[in-house]
Protein backbone atom coordinates (compact mmCIF):
# COMPACT_ATOMS: atom_id res chain seq x y z
CA UNK A 1 0.00 0.00 0.00
CA UNK A 2 0.99 3.46 -0.94
CA UNK A 3 1.60 6.17 1.51
CA UNK A 4 -0.05 9.69 1.40
CA UNK A 5 2.62 12.12 2.15
CA UNK A 6 2.12 14.73 5.31
CA UNK A 7 3.60 17.45 4.29
CA UNK A 8 5.84 19.60 7.31
CA UNK A 9 6.99 23.17 7.42
CA UNK A 10 9.86 24.29 8.36
CA UNK A 11 10.82 27.81 8.06
CA UNK A 12 14.73 27.30 8.75
CA UNK A 13 15.12 24.28 6.34
CA UNK A 14 12.91 25.10 3.91
CA UNK A 15 10.86 21.94 1.92
CA UNK A 16 11.86 18.89 0.01
CA UNK A 17 8.61 17.06 -2.01
CA UNK A 18 9.56 13.90 -3.63
CA UNK A 19 6.47 13.76 -6.17
CA UNK A 20 6.78 10.79 -8.10
CA UNK A 21 5.59 10.77 -11.62
CA UNK A 22 5.08 7.44 -14.32
CA UNK A 23 5.43 8.21 -17.94
CA UNK A 24 3.75 5.62 -20.04
CA UNK A 25 6.23 4.40 -22.29
CA UNK A 26 4.46 1.48 -23.19
CA UNK A 27 2.75 0.90 -26.43
CA UNK A 28 -0.38 -1.32 -27.16
CA UNK A 29 -1.69 -2.01 -30.90
CA UNK A 30 -1.23 1.82 -31.61
CA UNK A 31 -2.24 3.26 -34.81
CA UNK A 32 -1.83 6.93 -36.08
CA UNK A 33 -4.82 8.37 -37.33
CA UNK A 34 -6.54 11.48 -37.61
CA UNK A 35 -9.58 11.70 -35.09
CA UNK A 36 -12.02 14.63 -34.11
CA UNK A 37 -11.24 16.34 -30.47
CA UNK A 38 -13.93 17.04 -27.95
CA UNK A 39 -13.10 21.01 -29.04
CA UNK A 40 -14.29 19.96 -33.03
CA UNK A 41 -10.97 20.15 -34.38
CA UNK A 42 -8.45 17.82 -36.14
CA UNK A 43 -5.43 16.89 -34.85
CA UNK A 44 -3.11 13.45 -35.45
CA UNK A 45 -2.71 11.29 -32.56
CA UNK A 46 -1.92 8.40 -31.57
CA UNK A 47 -4.87 6.15 -30.74
CA UNK A 48 -5.73 2.73 -29.45
CA UNK A 49 -9.04 0.68 -28.62
CA UNK A 50 -9.33 -1.63 -25.54
CA UNK A 51 -11.61 -4.56 -25.21
CA UNK A 52 -14.46 -2.32 -24.14
CA UNK A 53 -14.40 -0.12 -27.01
CA UNK A 54 -12.91 3.03 -25.07
CA UNK A 55 -10.65 5.01 -27.32
CA UNK A 56 -7.67 6.35 -26.16
CA UNK A 57 -5.65 9.29 -27.42
CA UNK A 58 -2.54 9.67 -26.57
CA UNK A 59 -3.03 7.22 -24.20
CA UNK A 60 -6.02 8.98 -22.60
CA UNK A 61 -9.82 8.45 -23.45
CA UNK A 62 -12.63 10.94 -24.52
CA UNK A 63 -14.26 12.78 -22.89
CA UNK A 64 -16.29 11.65 -20.08
CA UNK A 65 -15.05 8.28 -20.52
CA UNK A 66 -13.37 5.35 -18.26
CA UNK A 67 -10.83 4.66 -17.56
CA UNK A 68 -9.07 8.06 -18.22
CA UNK A 69 -5.76 6.21 -18.90
CA UNK A 70 -4.77 2.95 -20.99
CA UNK A 71 -2.35 2.61 -18.41
CA UNK A 72 -1.93 2.56 -14.71
CA UNK A 73 -0.68 6.10 -14.22
CA UNK A 74 0.76 8.03 -11.13
CA UNK A 75 -1.26 11.56 -10.19
CA UNK A 76 -0.28 13.43 -7.52
CA UNK A 77 -2.81 15.62 -5.46
CA UNK A 78 -2.94 18.13 -2.64
CA UNK A 79 -5.41 18.90 -0.33
CA UNK A 80 -5.49 20.16 3.20
CA UNK A 81 -5.30 17.78 5.87
CA UNK A 82 -8.76 16.54 7.17
CA UNK A 83 -8.69 15.28 10.42
CA UNK A 84 -12.60 13.85 9.74
CA UNK A 85 -10.59 11.25 6.87
CA UNK A 86 -8.96 8.42 9.45
CA UNK A 87 -6.80 7.21 6.11
CA UNK A 88 -6.86 8.43 2.61
CA UNK A 89 -5.16 5.39 1.16
CA UNK A 90 -7.92 3.21 2.36
CA UNK A 91 -10.48 5.89 1.92
CA UNK A 92 -13.29 4.43 -0.07
CA UNK A 93 -14.07 7.36 -2.33
CA UNK A 94 -10.89 7.64 -2.80
CA UNK A 95 -10.47 4.24 -4.11
CA UNK A 96 -13.08 4.48 -6.27
CA UNK A 97 -11.57 7.39 -7.95
CA UNK A 98 -8.44 5.07 -8.43
CA UNK A 99 -10.44 2.47 -9.60
CA UNK A 100 -12.89 4.27 -12.14
CA UNK A 101 -9.49 6.82 -13.34
CA UNK A 102 -7.26 4.02 -13.59
CA UNK A 103 -4.71 6.69 -11.88
CA UNK A 104 -2.17 5.27 -9.04
CA UNK A 105 -3.25 8.49 -7.22
CA UNK A 106 -0.33 10.19 -4.70
CA UNK A 107 -2.15 12.19 -1.82
CA UNK A 108 0.33 14.97 -0.82
CA UNK A 109 -1.84 15.72 2.52
CA UNK A 110 -0.70 19.69 3.44
CA UNK A 111 -0.78 20.87 7.10
CA UNK A 112 -3.96 21.69 8.86
CA UNK A 113 -2.47 24.40 10.23
CA UNK A 114 -0.61 27.12 7.78
CA UNK A 115 -0.35 25.21 4.87
CA UNK A 116 -0.89 28.65 2.90
CA UNK A 117 2.45 29.06 3.85
CA UNK A 118 3.60 25.53 2.64
CA UNK A 119 1.96 26.73 -0.82
CA UNK A 120 4.33 29.86 -0.86
CA UNK A 121 7.43 28.16 0.32
CA UNK A 122 6.77 25.39 -2.23
CA UNK A 123 6.28 28.79 -5.28
CA UNK A 124 8.82 30.59 -4.03
CA UNK A 125 11.25 27.70 -3.60
CA UNK A 126 10.61 25.68 -6.94
CA UNK A 127 9.63 22.76 -5.02
CA UNK A 128 8.39 20.24 -7.00
CA UNK A 129 4.37 20.73 -7.36
CA UNK A 130 1.41 18.29 -7.54
CA UNK A 131 -0.73 17.25 -10.97
CA UNK A 132 -3.45 19.19 -9.21
CA UNK A 133 -4.40 21.41 -5.90
CA UNK A 134 -7.41 20.93 -4.26
CA UNK A 135 -9.59 22.83 -1.95
CA UNK A 136 -6.51 25.14 -1.14
CA UNK A 137 -7.97 28.37 0.48
CA UNK A 138 -4.90 30.47 -0.46
CA UNK A 139 -5.54 30.29 -3.83
CA UNK A 140 -7.38 33.56 -3.95
CA UNK A 141 -8.05 35.68 -7.24
CA UNK A 142 -5.24 37.90 -6.98
CA UNK A 143 -3.21 35.58 -6.00
CA UNK A 144 -4.02 32.88 -9.39
CA UNK A 145 -3.90 36.27 -11.53
CA UNK A 146 0.25 36.51 -10.52
CA UNK A 147 0.42 33.08 -10.32
CA UNK A 148 -0.91 32.67 -14.07
CA UNK A 149 0.86 35.38 -15.37
CA UNK A 150 4.44 34.15 -13.61
CA UNK A 151 3.49 30.64 -15.65
CA UNK A 152 3.10 29.00 -12.50
CA UNK A 153 -0.43 27.83 -12.50
CA UNK A 154 -1.83 26.83 -16.13
CA UNK A 155 -5.18 28.87 -17.62
CA UNK A 156 -7.97 26.05 -18.10
CA UNK A 157 -10.26 27.73 -20.32
CA UNK A 158 -8.69 25.55 -23.35
CA UNK A 159 -8.85 22.04 -21.08
CA UNK A 160 -12.44 23.07 -19.69
CA UNK A 161 -13.41 23.44 -23.54
CA UNK A 162 -12.09 20.17 -24.47
CA UNK A 163 -13.03 17.45 -20.73
CA UNK A 164 -15.79 19.56 -19.71
CA UNK A 165 -19.29 17.70 -19.49
CA UNK A 166 -20.75 17.39 -16.17
CA UNK A 167 -18.89 20.98 -15.60
CA UNK A 168 -20.49 22.30 -18.86
CA UNK A 169 -23.95 21.12 -17.58
CA UNK A 170 -23.27 23.60 -14.11
CA UNK A 171 -22.23 26.53 -16.10
CA UNK A 172 -25.62 26.20 -18.38
CA UNK A 173 -27.70 26.68 -15.42
CA UNK A 174 -25.24 29.07 -13.53
CA UNK A 175 -23.58 31.20 -16.01
CA UNK A 176 -22.32 32.98 -13.39
CA UNK A 177 -20.05 30.56 -12.40
CA UNK A 178 -17.27 31.57 -15.15
CA UNK A 179 -18.07 34.93 -15.06
CA UNK A 180 -16.76 34.85 -11.41
CA UNK A 181 -14.03 32.80 -12.36
CA UNK A 182 -12.97 34.75 -15.49
CA UNK A 183 -9.75 36.78 -14.47
CA UNK A 184 -9.85 40.29 -16.48
CA UNK A 185 -6.87 38.71 -18.44
CA UNK A 186 -9.57 36.39 -20.20
CA UNK A 187 -7.85 33.64 -18.15
CA UNK A 188 -9.69 31.15 -15.84
CA UNK A 189 -7.28 30.11 -13.38
CA UNK A 190 -9.03 27.47 -10.97
CA UNK A 191 -12.28 25.67 -11.74
CA UNK A 192 -14.42 26.43 -8.57
CA UNK A 193 -16.99 24.35 -6.70
CA UNK A 194 -20.35 25.53 -6.70
CA UNK A 195 -23.57 24.95 -4.07
CA UNK A 196 -25.92 27.03 -2.77
CA UNK A 197 -26.49 26.68 1.21
CA UNK A 198 -28.69 29.11 2.34
CA UNK A 199 -28.10 28.61 6.89
CA UNK A 200 -24.24 28.92 5.37
CA UNK A 201 -24.31 31.66 4.18
CA UNK A 202 -25.01 33.14 7.67
CA UNK A 203 -21.90 30.94 8.88
CA UNK A 204 -20.71 33.63 11.32
CA UNK A 205 -22.35 32.55 14.53
CA UNK A 206 -22.11 32.54 17.94
CA UNK A 207 -23.70 29.62 20.68
CA UNK A 208 -24.64 30.30 24.38
CA UNK A 209 -24.99 27.86 27.27
CA UNK A 210 -28.39 27.12 27.64
CA UNK A 211 -27.98 25.67 31.23
CA UNK A 212 -25.96 28.49 32.16
CA UNK A 213 -28.87 30.79 31.28
CA UNK A 214 -31.47 28.76 32.81
CA UNK A 215 -29.12 28.52 36.13
CA UNK A 216 -28.47 32.63 36.11
CA UNK A 217 -32.43 33.08 35.65
CA UNK A 218 -31.13 35.26 32.43
CA UNK A 219 -33.00 35.48 29.29
CA UNK A 220 -31.04 35.70 26.18
CA UNK A 221 -28.74 38.82 25.34
CA UNK A 222 -30.26 40.94 23.00
CA UNK A 223 -27.30 43.71 23.13
CA UNK A 224 -23.59 43.96 23.56
CA UNK A 225 -23.72 45.15 27.32
CA UNK A 226 -26.46 42.18 28.26
CA UNK A 227 -24.00 39.79 26.59
CA UNK A 228 -21.50 41.15 29.13
CA UNK A 229 -23.87 40.90 32.30
CA UNK A 230 -23.99 37.45 31.45
CA UNK A 231 -20.37 36.90 30.90
CA UNK A 232 -19.62 38.20 34.29
CA UNK A 233 -22.46 36.15 36.00
CA UNK A 234 -20.74 33.15 34.59
CA UNK A 235 -17.72 34.20 35.99
CA UNK A 236 -18.65 34.96 39.14
CA UNK A 237 -21.60 32.97 40.29
CA UNK A 238 -21.00 29.24 39.13
CA UNK A 239 -23.76 28.41 37.09
CA UNK A 240 -22.41 24.56 36.51
CA UNK A 241 -22.98 24.37 40.71
CA UNK A 242 -19.82 22.44 41.27
CA UNK A 243 -18.59 25.29 44.03
CA UNK A 244 -15.73 26.47 42.12
CA UNK A 245 -15.03 29.05 39.60
CA UNK A 246 -13.90 26.99 36.78
CA UNK A 247 -16.16 28.18 34.08
CA UNK A 248 -14.58 30.02 30.93
CA UNK A 249 -17.36 32.45 29.88
CA UNK A 250 -15.83 33.12 26.44
CA UNK A 251 -13.38 31.16 24.25
CA UNK A 252 -12.71 31.31 20.67
CA UNK A 253 -10.41 29.03 18.59
CA UNK A 254 -8.46 30.49 15.93
CA UNK A 255 -6.09 27.87 15.22
CA UNK A 256 -6.60 24.94 12.84
CA UNK A 257 -9.27 26.35 10.60
CA UNK A 258 -11.99 26.32 13.31
CA UNK A 259 -15.22 27.42 11.11
CA UNK A 260 -15.80 30.98 12.55
CA UNK A 261 -14.17 30.29 15.86
CA UNK A 262 -12.24 33.54 15.78
CA UNK A 263 -13.24 36.37 17.92
CA UNK A 264 -13.17 39.02 16.00
CA UNK A 265 -15.86 38.08 13.77
CA UNK A 266 -19.59 38.09 15.42
CA UNK A 267 -18.53 40.05 18.31
CA UNK A 268 -17.15 42.89 16.22
CA UNK A 269 -20.53 42.96 14.18
CA UNK A 270 -22.36 45.40 16.92
CA UNK A 271 -19.49 48.06 16.15
CA UNK A 272 -18.48 47.54 12.68
CA UNK A 273 -19.33 45.21 9.30
CA UNK A 274 -16.44 42.49 9.51
CA UNK A 275 -15.81 40.07 7.02
CA UNK A 276 -13.66 37.37 8.36
CA UNK A 277 -14.30 34.04 7.78
CA UNK A 278 -12.70 30.62 9.01
CA UNK A 279 -9.17 30.79 8.13
CA UNK A 280 -6.13 32.91 9.50
CA UNK A 281 -4.93 33.83 5.65
CA UNK A 282 -5.27 37.56 4.46
CA UNK A 283 -7.88 35.99 1.64
CA UNK A 284 -10.32 35.23 4.01
CA UNK A 285 -10.33 38.26 6.67
CA UNK A 286 -10.40 41.36 4.14
CA UNK A 287 -12.05 43.30 7.01
CA UNK A 288 -13.46 45.17 3.92
CA UNK A 289 -17.44 46.65 3.06
CA UNK A 290 -19.54 48.37 1.38
CA UNK A 291 -20.58 52.36 2.16
CA UNK A 292 -24.10 53.20 1.34
CA UNK A 293 -22.59 55.54 -1.31
CA UNK A 294 -20.92 51.85 -3.79
CA UNK A 295 -17.62 53.00 -2.00
CA UNK A 296 -15.33 49.97 -0.79
CA UNK A 297 -14.03 51.12 2.97
CA UNK A 298 -11.81 49.15 5.32
CA UNK A 299 -13.03 48.32 8.44
CA UNK A 300 -10.01 48.62 10.92
CA UNK A 301 -9.21 52.63 10.54
CA UNK A 302 -12.95 53.17 11.77
CA UNK A 303 -14.39 54.09 14.85
CA UNK A 304 -16.63 51.63 15.09
CA UNK A 305 -13.58 48.96 15.04
CA UNK A 306 -11.91 51.24 17.96
CA UNK A 307 -14.95 51.01 20.15
CA UNK A 308 -15.01 47.14 19.28
CA UNK A 309 -11.89 46.28 20.47
CA UNK A 310 -11.74 48.40 23.70
CA UNK A 311 -15.21 46.16 24.03
CA UNK A 312 -13.23 42.95 23.30
CA UNK A 313 -10.20 44.54 25.99
CA UNK A 314 -12.88 45.39 28.49
CA UNK A 315 -13.87 41.90 28.53
CA UNK A 316 -10.19 40.34 28.21
CA UNK A 317 -9.04 42.42 31.04
CA UNK A 318 -11.53 41.28 33.07
CA UNK A 319 -11.23 37.77 32.77
CA UNK A 320 -14.56 36.94 30.80
CA UNK A 321 -12.37 35.24 28.36
CA UNK A 322 -10.00 32.72 27.70
CA UNK A 323 -6.64 33.98 27.56
CA UNK A 324 -5.08 32.31 24.66
CA UNK A 325 -8.32 33.20 22.00
CA UNK A 326 -5.38 33.77 19.55
CA UNK A 327 -3.76 30.48 20.09
CA UNK A 328 -6.29 28.06 21.09
CA UNK A 329 -6.76 25.07 18.31
CA UNK A 330 -10.32 23.78 17.30
CA UNK A 331 -9.49 20.20 19.17
CA UNK A 332 -8.68 22.01 22.79
CA UNK A 333 -11.61 24.51 22.68
CA UNK A 334 -14.09 21.00 21.92
CA UNK A 335 -11.72 19.06 24.91
CA UNK A 336 -12.90 21.76 27.01
CA UNK A 337 -16.57 21.97 26.17
CA UNK A 338 -16.70 18.12 26.49
CA UNK A 339 -14.56 18.52 29.98
CA UNK A 340 -16.26 15.54 31.80
CA UNK A 341 -16.29 16.82 35.37
CA UNK A 342 -18.43 20.10 34.71
CA UNK A 343 -19.88 21.98 31.72
CA UNK A 344 -17.37 25.42 31.93
CA UNK A 345 -17.92 27.34 28.32
CA UNK A 346 -20.38 29.63 28.85
CA UNK A 347 -20.61 30.72 24.91
CA UNK A 348 -18.04 30.79 21.72
CA UNK A 349 -18.22 31.45 18.15
CA UNK A 350 -18.35 28.88 15.72
CA UNK A 351 -20.28 27.60 12.68
CA UNK A 352 -22.18 24.75 14.07
CA UNK A 353 -22.04 22.69 17.25
CA UNK A 354 -20.56 20.31 15.03
CA UNK A 355 -17.12 21.54 15.17
CA UNK A 356 -16.87 22.54 18.85
CA UNK A 357 -18.45 19.39 20.37
CA UNK A 358 -19.18 15.66 19.90
CA UNK A 359 -21.15 15.32 17.22
CA UNK A 360 -23.35 12.08 19.06
CA UNK A 361 -22.91 13.32 22.20
CA UNK A 362 -25.04 15.92 24.79
CA UNK A 363 -23.03 18.29 25.70
CA UNK A 364 -23.66 19.40 21.92
CA UNK A 365 -27.57 20.19 23.20
CA UNK A 366 -26.68 22.80 25.60
CA UNK A 367 -25.47 25.13 23.17
CA UNK A 368 -28.31 27.25 21.36
CA UNK A 369 -27.58 30.22 18.89
CA UNK A 370 -27.41 33.63 19.53
CA UNK A 371 -29.04 36.25 17.62
CA UNK A 372 -26.90 39.14 16.16
CA UNK A 373 -26.04 41.26 19.50
CA UNK A 374 -27.32 45.53 19.07
CA UNK A 375 -24.46 47.52 19.86
CA UNK A 376 -24.19 51.10 22.14
CA UNK A 377 -24.79 53.13 19.02
CA UNK A 378 -27.85 50.93 18.10
CA UNK A 379 -25.82 48.84 15.28
CA UNK A 380 -27.52 45.16 14.85
CA UNK A 381 -26.10 43.75 11.42
CA UNK A 382 -25.09 39.89 10.24
CA UNK A 383 -22.49 38.38 8.06
CA UNK A 384 -24.12 37.69 4.72
CA UNK A 385 -22.24 35.83 2.18
CA UNK A 386 -24.67 37.12 -0.69
CA UNK A 387 -22.58 36.05 -3.36
CA UNK A 388 -22.20 32.77 -1.71
CA UNK A 389 -21.82 30.06 -4.31
CA UNK A 390 -18.54 30.15 -6.24
CA UNK A 391 -16.02 29.13 -4.20
CA UNK A 392 -12.49 30.44 -5.50
CA UNK A 393 -9.70 28.60 -6.26
CA UNK A 394 -10.63 24.68 -5.74
CA UNK A 395 -8.89 23.10 -8.44
CA UNK A 396 -6.09 24.58 -9.57
CA UNK A 397 -3.55 23.24 -12.21
CA UNK A 398 0.59 23.82 -11.81
CA UNK A 399 1.92 24.57 -15.47
CA UNK A 400 4.44 22.29 -14.60
CA UNK A 401 2.19 18.99 -14.55
CA UNK A 402 2.24 16.82 -17.65
CA UNK A 403 -0.75 15.66 -16.97
CA UNK A 404 -3.20 18.68 -17.24
CA UNK A 405 -5.61 16.70 -19.31
CA UNK A 406 -6.29 13.89 -16.86
CA UNK A 407 -6.28 16.74 -14.17
CA UNK A 408 -9.64 18.24 -16.28
CA UNK A 409 -11.00 14.54 -16.50
CA UNK A 410 -11.17 13.92 -12.86
CA UNK A 411 -12.16 17.77 -12.02
CA UNK A 412 -14.85 17.08 -14.60
CA UNK A 413 -15.54 13.59 -12.54
CA UNK A 414 -16.15 15.15 -9.35
CA UNK A 415 -18.79 17.24 -10.68
CA UNK A 416 -21.26 14.50 -11.23
CA UNK A 417 -23.90 14.38 -8.73
CA UNK A 418 -22.63 10.47 -7.54
CA UNK A 419 -19.12 12.19 -6.61
CA UNK A 420 -21.05 15.35 -4.84
CA UNK A 421 -23.30 12.69 -2.89
CA UNK A 422 -20.51 10.40 -1.93
CA UNK A 423 -18.00 13.34 -0.69
CA UNK A 424 -21.00 14.51 1.43
CA UNK A 425 -23.04 11.86 2.25
CA UNK A 426 -21.13 8.81 1.50
CA UNK A 427 -22.48 5.62 -0.91
CA UNK A 428 -26.08 5.48 -2.19
CA UNK A 429 -28.69 2.94 -0.59
CA UNK A 430 -26.08 2.16 2.08
CA UNK A 431 -25.55 5.08 3.97
CA UNK A 432 -28.16 7.31 2.47
CA UNK A 433 -30.91 7.04 -0.14
CA UNK A 434 -33.55 9.10 -1.70
CA UNK A 435 -36.52 9.77 -0.40
CA UNK A 436 -40.19 9.00 -1.36
CA UNK A 437 -42.38 11.96 -3.02
CA UNK A 438 -44.01 14.04 -0.33
CA UNK A 439 -40.99 13.56 2.68
CA UNK A 440 -40.75 17.14 4.50
CA UNK A 441 -37.28 18.48 4.35
CA UNK A 442 -35.86 20.56 7.45
CA UNK A 443 -36.32 23.40 5.01
CA UNK A 444 -40.52 22.57 4.81
CA UNK A 445 -40.16 21.67 1.41
CA UNK A 446 -39.48 18.32 -0.66
CA UNK A 447 -36.87 16.39 1.20
CA UNK A 448 -34.20 15.38 -1.08
CA UNK A 449 -31.92 12.78 0.93
CA UNK A 450 -32.00 10.26 3.58
CA UNK A 451 -29.31 9.73 5.95
CA UNK A 452 -30.94 7.87 8.15
CA UNK A 453 -30.41 4.63 7.17
CA UNK A 454 -26.58 4.69 7.77
CA UNK A 455 -24.26 5.76 10.40
CA UNK A 456 -21.95 8.27 9.02
CA UNK A 457 -22.36 11.43 11.24
CA UNK A 458 -20.84 14.56 9.16
CA UNK A 459 -17.52 16.07 11.01
CA UNK A 460 -16.73 12.54 12.90
CA UNK A 461 -13.69 10.46 11.71
CA UNK A 462 -14.53 8.26 9.06
CA UNK A 463 -12.95 6.38 5.91
CA UNK A 464 -16.44 6.35 3.57
CA UNK A 465 -15.85 9.88 1.80
CA UNK A 466 -13.54 12.57 1.55
CA UNK A 467 -15.34 15.08 3.57
CA UNK A 468 -15.48 17.74 0.52
CA UNK A 469 -11.95 17.76 0.10
CA UNK A 470 -12.43 17.34 -3.88
CA UNK A 471 -16.02 19.19 -4.37
CA UNK A 472 -18.16 20.02 -6.99
CA UNK A 473 -21.47 20.39 -7.80
CA UNK A 474 -23.98 20.82 -4.61
CA UNK A 475 -27.22 20.66 -6.95
CA UNK A 476 -29.23 20.78 -3.23
CA UNK A 477 -28.29 22.08 0.14
CA UNK A 478 -27.66 19.92 3.11
CA UNK A 479 -30.77 21.39 5.05
CA UNK A 480 -32.75 19.27 2.28
CA UNK A 481 -32.27 16.12 4.28
CA UNK A 482 -35.38 14.53 5.64
CA UNK A 483 -36.81 16.25 8.49
CA UNK A 484 -36.79 13.51 11.36
CA UNK A 485 -38.29 15.61 14.19
CA UNK A 486 -35.20 15.46 16.11
CA UNK A 487 -34.47 18.85 17.71
CA UNK A 488 -30.93 18.54 18.15
CA UNK A 489 -29.92 17.19 14.48
CA UNK A 490 -27.35 19.64 12.79
CA UNK A 491 -29.42 20.62 10.00
CA UNK A 492 -32.44 21.26 12.14
CA UNK A 493 -30.22 23.35 14.04
CA UNK A 494 -28.52 25.16 11.03
CA UNK A 495 -31.78 26.37 9.97
CA UNK A 496 -33.47 27.60 12.20
CA UNK A 497 -30.44 29.22 13.14
CA UNK A 498 -30.40 31.12 10.40
CA UNK A 499 -33.96 32.12 10.81
CA UNK A 500 -32.50 34.17 13.62
CA UNK A 501 -29.94 36.12 11.62
CA UNK A 502 -31.88 36.65 8.58
CA UNK A 503 -33.88 39.81 9.95
CA UNK A 504 -30.34 41.52 9.92
CA UNK A 505 -28.74 41.42 6.73
CA UNK A 506 -27.61 44.35 4.89
CA UNK A 507 -25.87 45.19 1.76
CA UNK A 508 -22.39 45.99 3.42
CA UNK A 509 -20.55 42.80 2.20
CA UNK A 510 -18.03 42.98 -1.04
CA UNK A 511 -18.55 40.53 -3.62
CA UNK A 512 -15.92 38.81 -4.52
CA UNK A 513 -13.39 41.07 -6.57
CA UNK A 514 -11.23 39.49 -9.92
CA UNK A 515 -7.95 41.65 -10.54
CA UNK A 516 -5.70 41.66 -13.18
CA UNK A 517 -2.51 40.62 -13.19
CA UNK A 518 -0.98 43.77 -12.35
CA UNK A 519 -3.38 44.54 -9.79
CA UNK A 520 -3.33 41.20 -8.41
CA UNK A 521 0.33 41.43 -7.63
CA UNK A 522 0.43 45.00 -6.33
CA UNK A 523 -2.60 43.85 -4.40
CA UNK A 524 -0.88 40.79 -2.98
CA UNK A 525 2.20 42.46 -1.70
CA UNK A 526 0.32 45.58 0.18
CA UNK A 527 -2.49 43.55 1.52
CA UNK A 528 -0.50 40.67 3.19
CA UNK A 529 1.75 43.26 4.94
CA UNK A 530 -1.17 44.84 5.85
CA UNK A 531 -2.60 41.64 7.27
CA UNK A 532 -0.12 40.75 9.26
CA UNK A 533 0.72 44.04 11.16
CA UNK A 534 -3.53 44.36 11.71
CA UNK A 535 -3.63 40.64 13.08
CA UNK A 536 -0.74 41.46 15.57
CA UNK A 537 -2.25 45.24 17.01
CA UNK A 538 -5.51 43.52 17.19
CA UNK A 539 -4.20 41.06 19.57
CA UNK A 540 -1.84 43.44 21.07
CA UNK A 541 -4.57 45.77 21.70
CA UNK A 542 -7.33 43.32 23.25
CA UNK A 543 -4.68 41.90 25.23
CA UNK A 544 -3.79 45.33 26.43
CA UNK A 545 -0.48 45.28 25.46
CA UNK A 546 -0.93 48.33 24.00
CA UNK A 547 -3.36 51.18 25.08
CA UNK A 548 -5.71 51.85 21.98
CA UNK A 549 -6.40 55.35 23.22
CA UNK A 550 -3.09 56.55 23.26
CA UNK A 551 -2.00 54.44 19.99
CA UNK A 552 -4.78 54.32 18.00
CA UNK A 553 -3.76 57.30 15.60
CA UNK A 554 -0.52 56.11 15.38
CA UNK A 555 -1.90 52.56 14.24
CA UNK A 556 -4.06 54.19 11.88
CA UNK A 557 -1.07 56.23 10.47
CA UNK A 558 0.92 53.05 9.86
CA UNK A 559 -2.05 51.25 7.85
CA UNK A 560 -1.75 54.48 5.28
CA UNK A 561 2.16 54.00 5.15
CA UNK A 562 2.16 50.22 4.43
CA UNK A 563 -0.04 51.13 1.32
CA UNK A 564 -4.08 51.30 2.70
CA UNK A 565 -5.04 53.81 0.28
CA UNK A 566 -3.88 52.22 -2.38
CA UNK A 567 -5.55 48.66 -1.58
CA UNK A 568 -8.70 50.27 -1.40
CA UNK A 569 -8.35 52.49 -5.25
CA UNK A 570 -7.51 48.83 -6.31
CA UNK A 571 -10.34 47.44 -4.16
CA UNK A 572 -12.94 50.13 -5.60
CA UNK A 573 -11.44 49.74 -9.14
CA UNK A 574 -11.72 46.15 -8.90
CA UNK A 575 -15.34 47.15 -7.96
CA UNK A 576 -16.24 49.44 -10.66
CA UNK A 577 -15.32 46.71 -13.33
CA UNK A 578 -17.45 44.23 -11.78
CA UNK A 579 -19.96 45.13 -10.30
CA UNK A 580 -20.55 48.84 -9.90
CA UNK A 581 -24.12 48.65 -12.32
CA UNK A 582 -25.23 46.11 -10.89
CA UNK A 583 -24.82 46.86 -7.53
CA UNK A 584 -26.20 50.01 -7.75
CA UNK A 585 -29.29 48.56 -9.66
CA UNK A 586 -30.28 46.34 -6.60
CA UNK A 587 -29.88 49.35 -4.03
CA UNK A 588 -30.62 52.05 -5.17
CA UNK A 589 -33.72 51.50 -7.15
Amino acid sequence: MKKNKIAVVSMLLGIAMLLGACDNTEATKETTTTIATATGEKSDSTTNENVNGVVFTDGISGVNQFPFVDTPTEFVIAFPYAPAILDVDTNEQALHLEEISGLDIIWDILPEAGYDEKINLMIAGGSALPDLFASVGTFSTSMLATLGSQGIVAPLEDLIEKWQYNFAQLVEEHPNVLTQSTSPDGHIYFVPSYGSNEPNKFSQRFWINQNFLDALDLNMPQTTEEYYDYLVAVKHDDPNGNGKEDEIPLAAAPVNSGWQEHIDGFLLMPFIYMDTTNTQSAAGRRRIFMSPEGTVEYACVQEGYKEGLKYLHRLFEEGLMSSDVFTMAKEDLRSLVEFEEAEIIGSLPCGGPHDFANTSGERRKSYVIVPPLEGPDGTRQTYWEEYAGVTTGTYVIPTASEKKDIAMKLIDYMFTEEMRMWSRYGVEDRDWKRPDDGVKAWDGGQAMVDVTIGNLVWGETQNVHLVNRMPGWSRFASHANVDTGDPYNLEKVLWDAHLEYKPYITNQRVPPLLYTEAEGREYSELFNTLHLYVEQMQAEFITGQRDIDTEWDSFVEECNKIGLPRILEINQTAFDRQWADSWKATYFQ
